[in-house]
């Protein structure tokens, strides 16, 4: 008699708790846990050392290959990501965000290896994209400043 009660406990104790883990299956999910998973996925794309140069935020910067070296005069960049992407979705993405941000394609040389060339007023960039398995972009970009003020070069005079 005390082994068909115990039978009878554990029989009923596991249909409880199957009918428990189904009722939390059919609850909707934790508002907590759907906004963190939500804003996940609408993760924004990234501007890194430069600020006019958008990163898609597929692309994990390698900071062991990157470098900015900035002055007075200048800043000079080299960038360098890592991420499994569509190669001809990547080229779109640049080229299309590049003219947002006012940007101008002067060259474009596709391959295995892609490269973008692109200009603005006192700023050059190249974006080579190397595709594989991983696809790894390198952006060389570098900004002239303006200096105003006494270590400023002054504009030559004219002839007379």
């Amino acid at each position: 008699m005390r082994a068909f009660a115990l039978a009878m406990s554990v029989v009923a104790l596991s249909l409880a708790l199957t009918s428990c883990a189904a009722m939390s299956k059919d609850r909707p999910a934790e508002p907590e846990r759907a906004a963190v998973h939500s804003e996940r996925q609408e993760a924004p794309n990234f501007y890194y050392e430069f600020d006019d140069i958008l990163v898609p935020r597929e692309l994990a910067l390698v900071i062991e290959d990157s470098q900015t070296i900035e002055d007075e005069k200048f800043k000079a960049g080299i960038q360098v990501f890592e991420g499994r992407v569509v190669t001809a979705d990547l080229i779109n993405f640049f080229l299309n965000n590049m003219a947002k941000d006012g940007w101008r394609l002067t060259r474009k040389a596709m391959s295995k290896n892609t490269t973008l060339d692109f200009d603005k007023a006192n700023k050059r960039c190249t974006i080579s994209i190397l595709d594989g398995f991983k696809t790894r972009v390198t952006v060389f970009a570098v900004e002239a400043k303006a200096t105003l003020g006494a270590g400023a070069a002054k504009p030559a005079r004219e002839a007379k």
